[in-house]
């Protein structure tokens, strides 16, 4: 562990859960309490720890990452969870974005190299934390604690952090994402339409012919890279992201429901506390948060 590092982070971080910083999309994470099975949505980015450790569940794989082992998410994926943090020794942890543009600009100029081609190219993975890049994370957190004269400087820091994420032992799941015309490179788009669109009417046909595929091709591959059905995956989308309207924007259950795209109230409370465990007026003022 790095004492300046958990100083950085612990000073930088005077609230439960989420903490902005002056760079939109870095976000500080702290959490003194144990979180057992919750459910929270990833977006593409790189997480690192500096105290505490967090285990994610996808599927049947479990994934645990702490202070020697940083957590890559090359894809938007809903995440259940456990973080270790306690009073006094707070869970502390740092999430990059990792911007598909970035990683496809930098995937073309790095020298071609080969790598094992991974069983679920979609899915988050862990690697061990280098020096290099847990200097290069101390300089960014250095640089968003200072005043206006360093605010230049994290946007290159972001960039040497991916070149450095491109070199691990796993980085053929990015190197698969953004160097090739694949059904998953497809299927990934999808994933950010969904993403940017998921309040309108979305439906199956109409993505799958975005990408020129039947509606049973993009079915199979969209359960196969995500291990959800399209329905399903938008369905979890709209029910965090009207959460996040009412817990971070004070909205009212109804005004979030109608908001994500519901059409009933009735729905989306049995949808939510299906999902979340406890329904969106019991939904806690800060609840613990994707890291």
């Amino acid at each position: 562990m790095n004492p300046e590092l958990i100083a950085l982070l612990d000073s930088m971080t005077p609230k439960e859960g989420i903490n902005l910083t002056p760079v939109e999309e870095v976000i500080l994470y702290r959490t003194e309490t144990r979180i057992k099975d919750s459910m929270f949505m990833y977006n593409p980015c790189v997480v690192f720890v500096a105290q505490g450790s967090k285990t994610g569940y996808i599927a049947d794989k479990q994934i645990r990452y702490d202070p020697d082992h940083m957590l890559v998410t090359p894809a938007w994926v809903p995440f259940r969870c456990d973080a270790v943090g306690a009073p006094g020794k707070p869970f502390l942890a740092v999430s990059i974005p990792l911007s598909h543009t970035l990683l496809a600009d930098l995937i073309r100029k790095l020298e071609p190299r080969v790598l094992q081609e991974p069983d679920d190219p979609l899915a988050l993975y862990t690697e061990p934390v280098t020096a290099e890049l847990a200097d290069a994370f101390l300089r960014l957190l250095r640089c968003l604690s200072t005043g206006n004269a360093l605010r230049a400087l994290p946007p290159l820091l972001i960039q040497e952090i991916a070149i450095h994420v491109l070199q691990g032992e796993s980085a053929g799941v990015l190197f698969n994402l953004f160097s090739r015309k694949k059904g998953h490179v497809r299927i990934l788009r999808s994933l950010q339409v969904i993403h940017e669109e998921y309040s309108g009417k979305l439906d199956i046909p109409s993505l799958a012919a975005l990408e020129g595929m039947s509606v049973s091709s993009f079915h199979s591959l969209f359960k196969q890279a995500t291990d959800q059905t399209p329905l399903q995956y938008i369905k979890r989308i709209r029910l965090h992201r009207a959460r996040d309207l009412i817990v971070f924007e004070g909205n009212s259950s109804t005004e979030s429901a109608y908001a994500v795209g519901y059409e009933s109230f009735p729905q989306f409370s049995r949808e939510f506390k299906r999902y979340f465990g406890y329904t969106p007026k019991e939904s806690p003022q800060l609840y613990p948060v994707p890291s």
